[in-house]
């Protein structure tokens, strides 16, 4: 049935440099993957390789049921073919090709990178949804992971399971001895044998994750509940470190422990461990144990990042597959019942409770914002201290209340905190002038949350006092201001039209405030540097005269007149402030431009190179690491040797001290390159004229550099 997929992917597609009909290419094969990739995206170069090692396994191995095309998400066609020559399958072509490309990843829903979707010869899914990760098959199994047909991957699982069983049956004789968080020995058998259930928490020692604060609340939670003394013990178990920092023995004092370190576990027991996880374990990661008539350890749930038991709490408790089930049908009559109460905003009381929190300590009845004339508004306020794009609304919106009140108007706002505990919602609450639900009243919290579909914070829903819906999106209606309020249909319509021309207006005044910097700095006879891409106006400020720049929303500046094909071409930036993220260096020519946000800067293709002291990368074609650290006040070099087609960064007149000094060997910069920068949250002045605009700070780099 090669029809439907010749109808899917195209009539030919490439097998290294040639190009083959798809219908040929891919008659009898039972299973088609479709590898959604980039040579840009780090996890990308790391997940080719291991899909690269387990294909030629399973074709060394005589199978021929399944194949490999390769979707390309790179930027240019060099970026492409420089990736897919590393590659044993198959690809769509790349050029002239973006629309199938681009469709493919919709019609499949890829929202990540690398992704792998299995078809059938149908040239339909063969898992919907999320039962079964191709990838994580690929990890887990190599080449025994094709031909990933749907009897093939029922067989797989069924082999793990029977593993698994195996492995549970022996793990008592090769769990290692445990420790209680007062230094006694027990042994898993006597844990396993004199509690409901246990949690074994696979960890990566990293004290800071909330995770591990949330796993004691829960434990401390089931301890309370009848008989909880002997419902559930915790115990932590090494498995790797996050960073260099981490320590296993910080979980000592919390949670029964191996007595040995991650380092001595066996490697038989990891793998017993690993295959209990499905095979992929990324720590933080739950195994919730109970125990058979026979004795025999039985799996509960598998909690990858231990998001059921956090996500759930106590409430959850034992968190298998029935009480989830349960806690749904639960969720859905409380939305139920919510939805009942809408009317008149009944919703926002509580157990017990008529009123909601204010910072002078009044309770206010919820009856009297009910009560409210038909042009009151009331917003639901979902927010939270840690969210940074919620610290810079809610200034935004107190002032829009503050206004509407001293105007006579009413509009109240009630906070519903998403905060991680009661400490930082009265830090939070304290700056704001409206109310609050109780902060201990977190399935209200959810449940609102839910009926109102919010996908992320700050979310502001804006009701009449009869609980009817003005506006999902609230956030809109205070951009306009509060002189639209109460942001009805006809104030919405007249305040975007209003704001859609003054958006007009200020594009003009930006293009020619830009139009007018260029003008200046070629009347002085100095190099110009100008947007490149980004938003004019929003997006950065640039003063001509200190030579300074403010990155704002990631745009690219540039001075591609400066461009240079042959010798040595040397600018340096100054740190004005090393907060937000930057990526510096040089663009080339083929540099797309944009009058909007990209998302793309310098180095994200592979017609530029970039450098990035605040995450220590450099750029090109996407990122690799470049440890170097970036502060306020230093001065950076950047030098690109046209002729030999290298690229040389310094710090602070340093071209020896690594990882300064040569990074790049590209035959592209022969080609030639010219100053460029992107930025977010990053302020610089350059000098990209030692003459013209002063004398650098440090000089170019000797000969020996290169």
């Amino acid at each position: 049935m090669t029809t439907e997929l010749v109808t899917l992917l195209g009539d030919t597609l490439l097998s290294g440099s040639e190009a083959i009909k798809t219908a040929d290419a891919l008659k009898g094969k039972a299973s088609i993957l479709l590898y959604f990739s980039a040579h840009w995206c780090p996890p990308c170069r790391g997940f080719t390789p291991v899909l690269g090692e387990s294909y030629k396994e399973y074709k060394a191995s005589g199978g021929n049921e399944a194949e490999v095309v390769f979707v390309s998400r790179d930027r240019d066609l060099t970026a492409f073919k420089d990736y897919f020559v590393e590659m044993p399958w198959l690809a769509l072509p790349f050029e002239n090709n973006q629309d199938l490309l681009q469709g493919l990843g919709k019609k499949f829903d890829v929202k990540g990178i690398p992704c792998l979707v299995a078809l059938g010869p149908d040239g339909k899914q063969l898992f919907e949804g999320d039962s079964v990760d191709p990838r994580s098959l690929v990890a887990q199994h190599k080449g025994a992971a094709f031909p990933m047909t749907l009897a093939h991957v029922k067989q797989l699982k069924a082999e793990l399971e029977n593993k698994a069983k195996q492995s549970l049956k022996e793990f008592r004789s090769i769990f290692p001895p445990l420790c209680t968080k007062t230094g006694e020995e027990k042994s898993f058998g006597e844990l396993l044998d004199s509690h409901d259930h246990l949690v074994l928490v696979l960890g990566d020692g990293d004290a800071s994750d909330r995770t591990y604060q949330t796993l004691t609340k829960v434990e401390t939670g089931v301890s309370s509940l009848p008989g909880g003394s002997k419902r559930l013990a915790v115990i932590y178990l090494g498995w790797s470190l996050y960073n260099e920092s981490c320590n296993h023995a910080d979980f000592k004092d919390k949670f029964y422990t191996a007595r040995e370190s991650a380092s001595d576990l066996t490697e038989d027991f990891k793998k017993a461990l690993g295959l209990l996880c499905g095979g992929e374990v990324s720590a933080p990661h739950a195994l919730v144990l109970a125990c058979d008539e026979n004795g025999v350890p039985t799996i509960v749930t598998s909690a990858p990042g231990c998001q059921t038991i956090c996500k759930t709490g106590s409430e959850g408790y034992p968190w298998s597959k029935e009480r989830m089930a349960e806690l749904e049908v639960a969720k859905e009559a409380r939305i139920s019942d919510l939805k009942k109460k809408q009317t008149n905003l009944q919703f926002l009381k509580g157990p017990g409770r008529e009123g909601l929190c204010s910072n002078s300590g009044i309770e206010v009845k919820v009856d009297s914002l009910a009560a409210g004339e038909s042009d009151a508004v009331v917003g639901l306020y979902f927010s939270a201290h840690w969210c940074q794009p919620c610290r810079g609304f809610t200034p935004v919106l107190a002032q829009c209340h503050k206004d509407l009140q001293a105007a006579g108007k009413t509009f109240e706002v009630v906070f519903l905190s998403s905060d991680k505990d009661e400490e930082a919602f009265k830090e939070y609450f304290a700056e704001m002038p409206w109310l609050a639900v109780p902060f201990e009243e977190r399935s209200l919290k959810e449940d609102l949350s839910n009926l109102f579909e919010v996908q992320g914070i700050p979310t502001l829903v804006l009701l009449k006092p009869d609980g009817t819906v003005l506006a999902k999106n609230g956030r809109e209606a205070i951009s306009l201001g509060a002189e639209y309020f109460p942001w009805g249909p006809d104030e919405m319509a007249c305040g975007t039209a209003v704001a859609e021309q003054k958006a007009a207006e200020k594009l003009k005044a930006a293009i020619k405030a830009e139009a007018t910097a260029v003008e200046e700095q070629t009347a002085k006879g100095v190099p110009v540097v100008k947007r490149l891409r980004g938003k004019p106006g929003v997006s950065f400020e640039h003063d001509v005269a200190t030579k300074t720049v403010m990155l704002k929303s990631f745009p690219t500046l540039g001075a591609p007149e400066l461009l240079v094909k042959s010798g040595t071409l040397y600018y340096e930036i100054e740190i004005l402030e090393s907060e937000g993220i930057p990526q510096c260096g040089f663009a080339g020519i083929g540099f797309d431009t944009s009058d909007d946000y990209s998302g793309d800067g310098v180095g994200d293709d592979t017609k530029s190179w970039g450098f990035d002291g605040v995450r220590g990368a450099r750029w090109n074609g996407g990122s690799a690491e470049w440890p170097c650290s970036w502060k306020t006040g230093d001065i950076i070099g950047f030098a690109a040797n046209i002729d030999l087609g290298k690229i040389a960064i310094s710090k602070n007149g340093s071209w020896t001290d690594s990882p300064n000094g040569l990074v790049f060997k590209n035959p592209q910069i022969k080609e030639g390159v010219y100053p460029a920068f992107t930025g977010s949250g990053y302020n610089l002045r350059y000098n990209l004229d030692g003459d013209k605009h002063g004398p650098f700070a440090h000089a170019p780099p000797p000969s020996h550099v290169w």
